[in-house]
């Protein structure tokens, strides 16, 4: 997803958050760190190649983009992933929030930060790509499920020691 698609959709989130009807502050910090938590377990889910986790944590209408194509729905978004990042030998995608924050009616949550992919290039040399991610989420029930991923491409390091 080129950046600019990224600015829009990231521009839209926030003009909902800015009209969404309010909750007391004291329930949006608890939602915001449970919202944390959550992303914090789904990117421990890729890390630990916990594809049933991973799979548990997507909304029904989960949509990523930022790879070759737009991936819709739980099902189509598992079965790429598990392709890409479960399958034995696969790159290896970790990343963590560092901004978290909810609409003030605590239904819709955001996530963003840095990720690092790293892959083995043909002549057998890792490659680190790094870049942000952002993940828009979904209060549902008692939990958080992701409904909206993706983020700006990954910028190769000049050394997999740099970091």
């Amino acid at each position: 997803m080129n950046r600019i698609r990224t600015n829009r959709l990231l521009a839209i989130l926030l003009l909902s958050l800015a009209t969404a009807r309010g909750a007391p502050a004291q329930d949006l910090a608890k939602l915001e760190a449970e919202l944390r938590a959550a992303e914090i377990a789904f990117a421990r889910s890729v890390e630990q190649r916990d594809f049933d986790t991973f799979r548990s944590m997507l909304h029904e209408s989960a949509t990523f983009g930022g790879g070759a194509r737009v991936l819709r729905g739980r099902d189509q978004v598992a079965e790429a992933w598990r392709a890409s990042f479960f399958a034995e030998g696969s790159p290896t995608l970790s990343w963590r929030p560092e901004t978290v924050f909810v609409t003030a009616d605590g239904e819709l949550g955001l996530s963003t930060g840095p990720y690092q992919l790293t892959r083995v290039t043909p002549p057998g040399e890792p490659q680190i790509l790094d870049g942000t991610f952002f993940s828009v989420w979904r209060r549902v029930g008692d939990g958080w499920k992701i409904v909206l991923d993706g983020g700006t491409p990954g910028q190769p390091r000049e050394s997999p020691d740099d970091d």
